[in-house]
């Protein structure tokens, strides 16, 4: 098989793996791999850039002492990668870089183990160095490190193979972060389909709390987790729904006095703590599980915030923004189910009073025995004010 050939293999066998199951992790590591057996270089590094550009991360690194080098970070300045970051082009470099440093930092700043680097540290290494583009902006390099074989030094084809690479990269992160946000969304609309699902049987508040609480527990780790709703004078938040709790914390109430449930609350905003203990405003549900990390999402109403849904665990750092998200989308549909119930209930209650007044005024009207009149009204209402006794008391 001729040389271009095996290159077109091993470029193909690359893209392949782009559609496994392996994460963005891996397939940096794949294409270092695959850097330097197209290039014949002893080593092959990934860098990406911090956010403010002065630093390089190495993401992924293949061969002499690879291990060593993944993970260290080193200055951009001074450096043959600043040159390549300026300019968006790729570039050779020879033996001696008196001007720039070697190529993972030299002295410019690299921190970690420093044995990958090799004879680079010495200046005496050839290299090639192309830049990762996204959109337009490089966003770290790709680079190669002492060429093996008969050859001495890299050429333009080496360059032209990371370049290739490079664009690989960025593909390859494309298409995770596209994975991921498929499942994400997958996974949101299952838990609301779920959700719809289970509280379309039902216009009754309590069961409709229940049902939208156990769809959510079913996808999101929790040891406690907990509806609460605003009581009508707005001072306190009460337990509507729960998982995890005891009859005696069931009884527990959240005072609107203070606290980060009450500025989810007011603000409307969700929010997830992945270390309660750094949370100064943070009030536990049930103080006895010592939580370590948590999610709040408001329920919104029509009008105002109805009241939030809790979830809590044990592990710091339990829940991902992709977890708010969810919990987010569950409590909009809390919100909206919560409305469609109490609007029941209400019209419920309205018809209810509408015949008890009807039946009042056929009797009242069907008789002139004034106590009977009485007797009648005040069974009227006991169902209309729903309490266990009435009485009459008339003014002599």
């Amino acid at each position: 098989m001729s040389l271009a050939a095996q290159q077109r293999a091993a470029i193909r066998r690359l893209i392949q793996s782009f559609s496994g199951s392996l994460s963005v992790d891996e397939l940096r590591h794949q294409i270092a791999e695959v850097a330097c057996e197209l290039t014949d270089a002893g080593s092959a590094a990934l860098c990406l850039l911090y956010d403010d550009r002065s630093m390089l991360d190495f993401a992924a690194a293949a061969g002499d002492n690879y291990q060593e080098i993944v993970g260290l970070k080193i200055r951009v300045v001074n450096s043959p990668s600043e040159r390549v970051i300026a300019s968006g082009r790729s570039m050779l470099f020879g033996r001696r870089l008196p001007d720039t440093g070697d190529l993972f930092g030299g002295d410019s700043g690299a921190t970690g183990n420093r044995s990958f680097l090799g004879a680079a540290s010495g200046f005496d290494s050839p290299s090639a160095v192309a830049p990762v583009m996204r959109n337009g902006e490089v966003i770290g390099t790709l680079s190669a490190l002492n060429k093996r074989g008969e050859s001495a030094s890299f050429d333009a084809d080496d360059l032209e193979i990371l370049e290739l690479l490079a664009d690989a990269s960025v593909l390859a992160q494309c298409i995770t972060e596209t994975s991921h946000l498929a499942r994400g969304q997958a996974r949101e609309l299952a838990v609301l389909h779920d959700a719809s699902r289970n509280v379309a049987g039902s216009l009754n508040v309590q069961e409709v709390m229940e049902s939208v609480l156990a769809t959510t527990c079913a996808h999101l780790e929790h040891h406690a987790a907990v509806i609460l709703l605003q009581n009508d004078e707005r001072t306190h938040l009460f337990i509507v729904a729960d998982r995890g709790l005891s009859q005696e914390e069931r009884e527990h109430q959240l005072s609107m006095d203070g606290g980060l449930h009450k500025r989810v609350i007011m603000g409307g905003q969700a929010r997830v703590i992945q270390d309660t203990s750094l949370c100064p405003d943070w009030e536990d549900i049930a103080p006895s599980m010592e939580t370590r990390s948590a999610m709040l999402a408001p329920i919104p109403g029509r009008d105002e915030v109805l009241g939030l849904i809790l979830f809590e665990s044990r592990r710091r750092s339990a829940y991902t923004d992709d977890d708010l998200n969810l919990l987010e989308s569950v409590a909009r549909q809390a919100g909206m189910a919560l409305t469609n119930a109490w609007l029941y209930e209400g019209a419920q209650s309205q018809a209810r009073e509408a015949n008890a007044l009807h039946d009042l005024s056929h009797k009242v009207g069907s008789t002139l025995q004034a106590e009977r009149i009485l007797n009648d009204v005040a069974d009227s209402a006991l169902k209309l004010l729903n309490v266990d006794r009435a009485a009459l008391l008339l003014y002599d």
